[in-house]
């Protein structure tokens, strides 16, 4: 009777059929009076809507099939319900990506389904998971429980904590699968985390353990997806630059856990990393010259062994996530992909300390607002001869003949400071300091310049550049 007490106590065991034993048992606070909604609301794209009961799972590949598709999209609202249908649903996925969009909730079972979405594709072959979840929608995990029906037959103790068990199991063997045929092409972790699983176990099936942390979507491979225009991206500060730099490397150097003391030695030892930066240096992008790069120089930073070294920094236009590379060498490297240490994608939010939630951050206020959609300064591209340089928007008129001869040289032409800024409805004024470096060069010759800015489908572009006067070595 003991044992049976604490089954009861730790898995909130109540009392299972024993003509209900194939099923395994139910998500859900009480037991579903009808199936979940499953439609097809756009190509390709399937919703599961409800809990889920016996069938969906066959429901759900028929239409799958119908459409045909290479690729395909799933999106979950739904609470929960049937662990056995829900594992059909996650083992059936192939090139699918999950997806919980605002407002939407996925939780208990739908929680399974949701973390399987995986794409496997490219040459070579390679599998990564594929699930997205907006900030403002909801993810919640908890141990699985046994329900009843009215009138169903009391079922002794040892047999109804062995099938208990035995969801566990399935929940396991199924993730086992699922892990093994996507780190067979090259990916290292598991579909469901050690550390998220583990939690899933020990949270009480009357709680959610939920995803809205920084930490969370990054270390369990959660992106997460807003509502960016296609042609804009945050524009984070020094400071955020130099926290996701100095979270990435604390990743790599100490990692983090999530259990109860699992950031314990991140929470005392971390530093305001901006006061790490040694030096901070802006270039177009290699690959991408309407794009700023940034590079921070790193002195002295204790995980355990010192960093020192440059993290380099790159957005990604309509998204919120930046590409970092980490140089562990003295001098900027010469081009992006020189020497790389380490590489990572890494969401906005990781500007930020671990453990802060997304649902409260906004891309939008994460830098100045009166320049924080400026697209641009581009000023290597200003100083190119391809650069299609007219009377009303030459890059330091004054200088000209200096500058079409140095062209073909200039290794880069940075943006140091923004000095001031006068901004009206569809119109702006920015003046601006900036350095200019010849590649063969050490020699740096920094100028004062203003430029106008017109406001063109909400983001701002650049309408002229020209030199006010040639300003002080800023160094």
């Amino acid at each position: 009777m003991v044992v049976f007490q604490r089954a009861a106590a730790r898995f909130c065991l109540v009392t299972l059929s024993l003509v209900m034993v194939g099923l395994l048992g139910i998500w859900a606070m009480a037991r579903p009076a009808t199936a979940a909604d499953i439609s097809a609301p756009d190509e390709c794209t399937i919703r599961i809507s409800g809990v889920l009961e016996t069938g969906d799972a066959e429901a759900f590949v028929k239409l799958a099939r119908e459409q045909g598709c290479s690729y395909s999209t799933l999106e979950l609202n739904s609470s929960g319900g049937s662990v056995t249908e829900a594992l059909e649903i996650a083992l059936s996925l192939y090139r699918t990506t999950t997806v919980v969009a605002a407002g939407d909730r996925c939780l208990s079972a739908c929680s399974l389904i949701f973390m399987a979405g995986r794409t496997c594709a490219g040459a070579p072959y390679f599998c990564k998971p594929t699930r997205e979840m907006h900030p403002d929608a909801e993810l919640g995990f908890h141990a699985p429980f046994l329900s009843q029906d009215a009138g169903e037959r009391l079922v002794p103790a040892d047999v109804s904590f062995s099938f208990a068990i035995q969801v566990f199991a399935e929940i396991q063997n199924a993730f086992s699968q699922i892990s093994s045929e996507v780190r067979s092409t090259g990916y290292t972790k598991s579909m469901i985390p050690v550390d998220l699983f583990a939690k899933m176990s020990s949270t009480p099936p009357d709680q959610f353990y939920t995803v809205h942390r920084n930490d969370q979507f990054h270390s369990f491979d959660i992106r997460i997806e807003e509502d960016i225009p296609e042609n804009s991206f945050p524009a984070l500060t020094q400071a955020h630059m130099a926290w996701m730099c100095y979270n990435f490397l604390y990743e790599k150097f100490r990692g983090w856990g999530h259990s109860k003391y699992g950031f314990a030695d991140y929470l005392q030892q971390h530093a305001n990393p901006a006061a790490y930066i040694d030096e901070f240096v802006q270039q177009p992008s290699r690959y991408s010259p309407d794009l700023m790069t940034s590079f921070l120089k790193l002195r002295d930073v204790n995980y355990g062994p010192a960093f020192n070294g440059w993290c380099l920094v790159t957005p990604n236009k309509g998204s919120g996530y930046f590409y970092l590379r980490v140089y562990p060498q003295e001098a900027l490297p010469d081009r992006e992909e020189d020497r790389v240490e380490y590489s990572a994608s890494m969401h906005y939010s990781m500007g930020f300390p671990l453990q802060t939630s997304v649902r409260a951050m906004d891309w939008r206020a994460l830098s100045d607002p009166q320049i924080a959609a400026v697209i641009g300064p581009y000023f290597s591209l200003l100083a190119r001869p391809e650069y299609n340089r007219t009377a009303g928007d030459l890059w330091l008129p004054d200088l000209k003949a200096e500058v079409d001869a140095a062209a073909e040289i200039v290794c880069y032409a940075a943006l140091q400071d923004i000095l001031k800024v006068v901004e009206g409805p569809d119109s702006a004024k920015v003046t601006a300091s900036a350095l200019l470096q010849a590649c063969d060069s050490d020699a740096e010759v920094s100028y004062l310049l203003e430029i106008d800015l017109t406001r063109l489908e909400g983001q701002w572009r650049i309408a002229a550049t020209r030199s006010v006067d040639q300003g002080p070595d800023p160094r």
